[in-house]
């Protein structure tokens, strides 16, 4: 049992002990306490000297490997959903990362454009999200038409309210009248 408080980090300030058939718990209130007062707290160990590297810098680093951690996450993960995939030539393999890196960061901009105009949902709820504005502007259909003379043209429909304002966010803006098209009908 005192494996079981010690690997839930409780052995600080719980003590369990058996008398008899019964485990009886022990909670020490002020080593409960104390303990508390490092929620949220943490610890960077490094073996570079004082004399190289100041705390605020370390603490900076270690944030900015955080950051490169998470992207690399994102790559694989979730808002790219980029999958391994098997390559043969070296050239074709950096072809790959530099596509996997030039999507990463142009999804980075897209947040920080959104970002930018609407907040976070931590400061305003209704911002629009990342995943939001991908859903709008997913519905944003080319339209194609073909004229009395046979000639086709291709047309966007008009943005609606939300689109509008995510388009004007990243600052994209599309030709809404008709056009020829090049290729034959």
């Amino acid at each position: 049992m005192q494996r079981w408080a010690k690997s839930h980090k409780l052995s600080a300030f719980v003590t369990l002990t058996l008398k008899e058939r019964v485990i009886v718990c022990t909670l020490d209130e002020e080593a409960k306490a104390q303990d508390a007062l490092l929620d949220g707290c943490y610890l960077l160990e490094t073996d570079v000297p004082l004399t190289l590297m100041d705390a605020k810098t370390i603490d900076a680093r270690y944030r900015d490997l955080q950051k490169v951690e998470r992207n690399f996450r994102t790559v694989k993960t979730t808002f790219l959903e980029i999958r391994p995939i098997f390559l043969r030539k070296a050239e074709r393999t950096k072809a790959h990362v530099f596509v996997a890196m030039l999507a990463l960061k142009i999804t980075r901009r897209f947040e920080a454009d959104l970002r930018q105009t609407f907040g976070t949902t931590e400061d305003n709820p209704a911002a629009i999200t990342p995943d939001d504005a991908l859903v709008a502007l997913g519905r944003l259909t080319y339209l194609y038409s073909t004229d009395r003379n046979g000639q086709r043209h291709t047309h966007l429909p008009r943005p609606d309210e939300q689109q509008a304002k995510i388009l004007d966010a990243i600052g994209l803006s599309f030709q809404l009248k008709a056009k020829p098209d090049k290729l034959a009908a």
